[in-house]
Parts: structure tokens; sequence; C-alpha cells
């Protein structure tokens, strides 16, 4: 979605005095490009694309989800090799405030551009009905990696303490070890808990099945889950910690809350008594993710001497 909408504002950022950009088919022998973008997934990939920039003559950019490794996370390798691309990026993005004072705080900055920017909705197909619109019980979905930072044991808490009822569903999707909290989960009425990796494909229609997602964090720097919710217009009871607060603090379907198991159960329970409304016009989530490119492109001027 970023590189769909960087593609038309970078065209004449970066090509070289031309009004009209060519095809590399068409360039001149020798021409030399003024920046590298390089989209990639994958710890080998990411270093591909590292050594590569440098050996270019071009400056790249880090964008960084996590400053620094949350509970349960298992691939440390991952966090060494963050840091060595920080080392020789000429800047970093940070998708969060929270995620930005954590970097500058870890001394990994130094003299290097910090540039501040904000996860944008992100859809996985049409937007599907509205909250409720099939009548039946509140459906709520915790979807993600199913790790300890994501507050599985507040989760179980708040269930337990709402009760055995027939008008609350809960569907828990995601990957992650098996663990005490899952089977605590399991064992609840009316909790359904899928330890797998959820394709793409299948997204859209977990997020049709839902009414509501559930973020019981006890950590977060931002949350690519709530990008999700924002776009499909789910509802959204989410613990107020690390970055969330900036990320969903102007979301009308959204509801924060300390991460305590008495005050989330309120939380849910308020999606039954007191609806969220969403107010204002329909966005389309492309548009945020427009307007992150026009952010970017003018935030790299300084990096091309422009």
């Amino acid at each position: 979605a970023l590189a769909a909408a960087l593609h038309v504002d970078l065209r004449a950022l970066l090509e070289e005095a031309t009004e009209q950009p060519c095809p590399p088919s068409e360039r001149e022998p020798g021409y030399r490009g003024r920046i590298a973008l390089i989209g990639l997934r994958g710890a080998g990939k990411s270093t591909l694309g590292r050594l590569l920039a440098p050996r270019l003559g071009v400056p790249f950019l880090v964008m960084v989800h996590d400053a620094s490794s949350h509970p349960g996370d298992w691939l440390p390798a991952q966090r060494t090799l963050q840091r060595l691309q920080i080392r020789q990026a000429a800047g970093v993005i940070a998708l969060s405030e929270h995620v930005a004072a954590q970097l500058r705080e870890s001394g990994q900055m130094g003299a290097r551009r910090l540039i501040l920017a904000s996860h944008p909705p992100f859809a996985f197909g049409p937007r599907p009905k509205p909250p409720r619109a099939h009548g039946g019980p509140l459906r709520l979905l915790f979807f993600g990696r199913l790790l300890p930072y994501k507050g599985l044991d507040l989760f179980a808490d708040a269930l337990r303490r709402l009760g055995p009822r027939e008008d609350i569903e809960v569907r828990i999707a995601g990957l992650g070890p098996e663990s005490h909290e899952l089977s605590a989960l399991r064992a609840l009425p009316g909790v359904v808990v899928e330890n797998r990796w959820v394709p793409e494909d299948e997204v859209a229609g977990l997020l049709a099945w839902s009414d509501a997602l559930v973020l019981s964090h006890l950590e977060a720097s931002q949350s690519g889950v709530a990008a999700v919710a924002v776009a499909a217009r789910r509802w959204l009871v989410a613990t107020d910690v690390g970055g969330l607060r900036e990320q969903l603090r102007d979301e009308p379907l959204a509801r924060l809350c300390p991460p305590d198991a008495v005050r989330l159960a309120a939380a849910i329970e308020s999606l039954i008594t007191a609806p969220p409304q969403d107010t204002g016009p329909p966005r389309d989530p492309r548009q945020g993710w427009t307007d992150l490119a026009c952010d970017l492109v003018a935030d790299m001027r300084p990096l091309l001497g422009r």
C-alpha cells in the first residue's frame, strides 16, 4: 500500500531534472538514482537491501515497528539485524512517538534523522457490514500473534468477570506457542481458540465475522491489527498502553481502558449497553497511505539535498 502511494509522488522528486520521468530502458548509460526504496520481507532479504543500497551510492531509511523486543518474541536475531540497519541508515522512520522515544533513549540514533509517522488504516478487501448487523450475540475477535505481551491472561480474567452469557461470542485466531493462558481461554464457555497461522486471504472473513476486536496488550508499539480494524470500521476495545493511545485516541469506534481486568470487562460490556457510533463521513483507507507517502517524500528532501 505504501509503495503504491509513494509511486506518483516519488517520481517527480527522485528523477534527475526531468519533467516526465523516463522508464529504465530509456535512461542514459551510467544513470544513477538519488535514493533507494527497499520493500522486502524476511531477515535475509532485508540484509540484501541493506547491503545493496550503500553499493548503489544512495541513502536508505529503516522503518522501525518495534524499538525493542516484546515479551515472548522468538526472533532475537531480528533485533540484532535491526540495530545493524539503523547503524548504516541515513534515517529512521518511527510509526509512533512511543517508539521514537524508545529509539532516542536507546542511544542508537546518533546524528541520524528521525522521521515520525503514523500507521494508516489497512483494508483487506471491501468494507464489511456494520457491527451487530447479523442480529446475534456480540462477536469479539482477538486476532494476531498469541504472545504474552498481548495480554492473553488479562483477556481471560476479563471474560471470567463477565461470566458465562449468551449475548457474547469470542473467537481467538492467530499463531503462538501453546500456553497456560490459551488453555484457560479454551476452558471458558463461548470461547473458540484457533492457534494457527491465518493466511491473508482469510483476514477479510474474520473481520466480517466480528463486531469488535479486543487488544488486551500489556505493552505495545503500535498495532497493525488496530489499523486493520479501523479500516474495516470494527469496534475496538484496547488497553491504554504504549503507542495505542496515539493510534486510537481520535477513533470514535475505539474504547481505551487501563490494563486491568475489571476495566477491560467494563469496556467490553459497554459495547452492548452503549455501542460506539461511527461519526463523520466514510473514509477511504487508501488516503491515509497517500498522506503518509507525501509526508515521507517531504521528509526525504533534506537527505537528497533538496
